[in-house]
């Protein structure tokens, strides 16, 4: 027997380990199912990779609250998008391997530039990895990275790859032009 459905729905709660994005969904497919004895001995669905389509999009809406959590200030937002054993790369060297020490650092870059903000450039998703390429610009107003207070303006350029396990970021590896910040931090004439 075969059966051709078609499902409209919004996606408002977490479905199959899946957190709500608020999407609404419309898809169609087909069935077929064997029986035996009165009963659905087999079962087949044909359909489009509408789970796919939701982790993906509940994984870019994650990257999302993240940047707007650091652009905010909000410790606590922030701390909600990453796994509790977070491990994170910068530029090829392990930097963290929890949550708490990736708060402390980001803690410590925003006291070091209070008036932070990362713009997203792009941001693409494959199954559990989001790729994002951003610019940051703060005023340097602290220590960070050894260098101390300079009152400069710094502009960041990277790209952020991420891991989401069970709607968290697990892994992230982060890699930037860091000399190019450290010769911003540095400067003393003025110049870019």
């Amino acid at each position: 027997m075969a059966l051709v459905w078609r499902v409209t729905a919004t996606h408002q709660g977490r479905w199959m380990g899946i957190e709500p994005t608020g999407i609404p969904l419309d898809w169609s497919g087909c069935s077929v199912f064997t029986f035996r004895d009165g009963h659905i001995a087999e079962a087949q669905a044909f359909q489009r990779d509408v789970m796919g389509e939701l982790r993906r999009e509940a994984n870019l809406q994650l990257v999302r609250r993240l940047v707007d959590a650091e652009n905010a200030g909000d410790i606590d937002a922030y701390a909600a998008c990453i796994a509790a054993n977070a491990e994170v790369w910068v530029n090829g060297q392990q930097t963290q391997t929890s949550r708490e020490g990736q708060l402390a650092s980001m803690q410590g870059s925003l006291r070091a530039f209070p008036d932070w903000h990362r713009e997203t450039l792009s941001l693409t998703c494959d199954g559990d990895i989001a790729v994002l390429r951003w610019r940051g610009t703060g005023t340097h107003l602290a220590d960070w990275a050894g260098i101390p207070a300079s009152g400069n303006r710094v502009e960041f350029h990277g790209t952020s790859t991420v891991e989401v396990e069970r709607g968290l970021m697990r892994r992230i590896w982060i890699d930037m032009d860091m000399a190019g910040v450290m010769r911003q931090m540095a400067r003393t004439d003025g110049s870019p």
